[in-house]
């Protein structure tokens, strides 16, 4: 996936592209993992925010956790 967005690093409105990233999260003793589309600035490679990409991430890390739990582990 590819886009345009803010890059602080840049300081300048740049294309981005995402990478797909398997986040581990330890949420007090409670550990699941889920794959994210992480945004990177195209210009100089730095990880950027981008707040679609980011709310799909939480919606996707949400669904990784009720899974865990629902399986009981």
């Amino acid at each position: 996936m590819t886009g345009k967005g803010n890059c602080d690093f840049c300081c300048k409105y740049i294309d981005f592209e995402t990478k797909d990233e398997v986040i581990e999260v330890d949420m007090d003793g409670m550990e699941f993992s889920y794959e994210a589309l992480v945004p990177y600035c195209k210009e100089c490679g730095n990880e950027i925010y981008v707040g679609k990409l980011s709310d799909l991430n939480v919606v996707r890390a949400y669904k990784a956790q009720k899974e865990m739990l629902e399986r009981g582990c």
